[in-house]
């Protein structure tokens, strides 16, 4: 088999790495810092908690709040801490039902809602951005760690298809897209719509070195232009949505809540996770907090 050129040439690269050097070496040689990246570990009663009350035996992760639902962020998450905790087989059961259950799409994207009960089982066949950036990143964090090729070739597609249909050039800033459909201008009121906790700033920069097609640094860099340019109200908090308008101002956009809350409280955790950011960003919220 001859290896492939163009996009999959990096990323064939690493997988050669990772199966005949180990993951630390393979990481090291892509730029990636190891310890941070895959190495730490959740306490085993921490991680059987979480298990136990959100992931069932088939690898769904349930919301247990929301009726039961699974969200491709949820499988996501379930994959991160499944890895970090050293539990290859719910890592499998998780990734094995997200791409048996989840795909109601042909893009290479993840459809993000979905209930076992429901008819179709696949409620919203949109996808949700950050879920599909933590399902690649977890999928490539963990080929590193376990020297498996088949889960670095499974984020493949995916890191294509988020740079090829949710990165777009807007004035000075790439937007990441929310979601495929429903946040650009004519699809909503609210202008082009921007979630600032989606920009998951150590996944850009993992996928920065396996994919050279798509602008993954200046998708983080602008991610950071936004959040700073953002700050509002008395507490200089970053709202949940913002809007980028056409004369690339911000706005708050109809039609969304004007809050900080749940979403917005991710953006800190997000730039914190791998994301390597200057701590000048993070100055916001620690005052605010």
């Amino acid at each position: 088999m001859s290896a492939p050129s163009g996009l999959f040439s990096r990323l064939f690269a690493l997988v050669v790495l990772a199966v005949s050097l180990g993951a630390a070496e393979a990481a090291h040689a892509f730029g990636f810092s190891f310890d941070t990246l895959v190495a730490t570990t959740l306490a085993p009663a921490e991680w059987a908690a979480y298990r136990r009350r959100f992931i069932r035996t088939d690898g769904r992760v349930v919301d247990i709040e929301k009726g039961g639902h699974t969200h491709s962020e949820g499988q996501g998450y379930g994959l991160l801490l499944a890895m970090r905790a050293d539990d290859r087989p719910t890592f499998e059961r998780i990734a094995d039902f997200t791409f048996r259950r989840m795909r109601g799409r042909t893009d290479g994207l993840v459809s993000w809602l979905y209930h076992p009960h429901s008819t179709p089982r696949i409620r919203d066949p949109n996808n949700a951005s950050d879920g599909d950036i933590l399902i690649a990143y977890a999928l490539i964090s963990a080929g590193l760690k376990w020297n498996e090729p088949r889960f670095i070739a499974r984020a493949l597609p995916m890191v294509d298809a988020i740079g090829r249909l949710l990165l777009e050039r807007r004035g000075a800033y790439v937007r990441l897209k929310p979601g495929a459909y429903g946040f650009d201008p004519g699809q909503t009121d609210g202008g082009a719509v921007v979630n600032l906790s989606y920009y998951i700033y150590g996944a850009f920069l993992m996928f920065e070195r396996v994919d050279t097609r798509h602008p993954w640094r200046e998708a983080w860099q602008s991610g950071l232009m936004l959040t700073e340019a953002s700050l509002a109200g008395a507490e200089r908090l970053t709202p949940d949505w913002i809007a980028l308008q056409a004369d690339a101002t911000l706005a708050l956009p109809r039609g969304y809540a004007a809050r900080s809350s749940y979403d917005a409280v991710r953006v800190p955790l997000y730039m914190a996770l791998g994301g390597r950011v200057p701590a000048r960003y993070f100055a916001p919220f620690d005052r605010s907090w």
